[in-house]
């Protein structure tokens, strides 16, 4: 709220799903993942669950397992299974390219994926990814609003039809509306694609909070290193 962790040191969006999170948590006193909306299938989930990703997988865990850490990170703020899929579907395809698969290949195998648990109509929201002709989309098919499921069509469909990371990255911010959310949700899959010297210079050097960015980043991979060597 104070834009500690901003990069500017400046508050630019409080989107009113996520004002009435934290109004719910402090008046409430529920555990975070009880306060999200049972109704709003807003991005905001999905654009937590890269940590989420690398996390459960280096850990190991099984897919029950990751449901849960997905449904009460996502319960922060969306309840709904809508989102609650949409993350869980987003993680399974970042699992499948730490695998070493290729984004062609990793498409194939989130389909293939058990969602049982979720209902007939969350499901049938997702049915474009599942279809064999979701790459060959036109771009007047493809949306960029904050609705978590536009936002996985948008950035899985952008990453199939582009062969580098500047390429995916300009071209998801291309298709305008929410370029935030998609370009985030791109660049997080960009990342397990191509390598860091794939990244222009230029985007590298004018970016603000180098030194925090890096000793988070480094803090993570330390805990993910023990994880791995403790098993």
């Amino acid at each position: 709220v104070n834009g500690v962790y901003s990069a500017t040191g400046i508050v630019l969006e409080l989107d009113k799903s996520l004002k009435y999170s934290l109004l719910r948590f402090m008046e409430t006193k529920k555990y975070a993942s009880n306060c999200g909306s049972v109704s709003e299938n807003s991005n905001y989930a999905l654009l937590r669950m890269l940590p989420i990703a690398i996390y459960s997988y280096f850990y190991k865990l099984k897919d029950e397992e990751i449901i849960d850490v997905v449904r009460n990170v996502s319960g922060i703020t969306n309840q709904h299974d809508t989102s609650i899929m949409g993350c869980y579907l987003y993680v399974k395809y970042i699992h499948f390219l730490l695998n070493g698969k290729d984004k062609f290949a990793c498409l194939n195998m989130i389909k293939l994926v058990d969602y049982s648990m979720f209902s007939d109509e969350t499901r049938a929201l997702y049915q474009r990814i599942f279809d064999n002709n979701f790459k060959n989309l036109s771009l007047n098919d493809i949306h960029t609003t904050k609705n978590i499921v536009d936002t996985l069509e948008a950035s899985l469909w952008t990453i199939l039809n582009t062969n580098t990371f500047a390429q995916s990255i300009i071209g998801s911010i291309n298709l305008g509306d929410d370029t935030s959310g998609v370009g985030a949700i791109t660049g997080s899959i960009a990342g397990f694609l191509y390598s860091y010297d794939d990244i222009p210079d230029r985007w590298i050097t004018k970016l603000m909070k180098t030194d925090y960015i890096d000793e988070l980043s480094q803090q993570f991979y330390r805990v993910i290193s023990n994880m791995d060597s403790s098993k």
